[in-house]
């Protein structure tokens, strides 16, 4: 899930440098996330948890996205494709998670 955002931070890297000014924690950070990659193979479980604090990247890939690529795409596309990625995700964790039912159906108040 770090890998996306983490190739593209390093993909967009000058115009990164140019737009945001803390460019060496998002740096570190990816190529961190980056490597994490490489050792999921001998270590699972520990790739797994620490993996959690490369979070971050995503979300700021996601919000800044559209300022990097919008002379390439326009917004609208990059918006959908970010909203279509997560649903992705999202359908593929409730279609074949094991403990998706515990999480559906939400009792909420409106949706009874």
């Amino acid at each position: 899930m770090n890998m996306i955002p983490s190739l593209l931070l390093l993909l967009y890297t000058k115009r990164w440098k140019r737009l945001f000014p803390i460019y060496r924690v998002w740096f570190w950070l990816s190529i961190a996330a980056s490597l994490s990659v490489v050792l999921v193979d001998f270590a699972t479980t520990a790739v797994d948890r620490v993996s959690l604090y490369f979070t971050p990247i995503r979300i700021a890939m996601s919000a800044r996205l559209p300022m990097l690529m919008h002379d390439q795409f326009p917004l609208p596309f990059i918006r959908f494709g970010i909203v279509m990625g997560y649903a992705m995700v999202l359908f593929v964790w409730l279609n074949y998670a094991l403990h998706a039912v515990c999480w559906l159906p939400y009792r909420n108040i409106l949706l009874q």
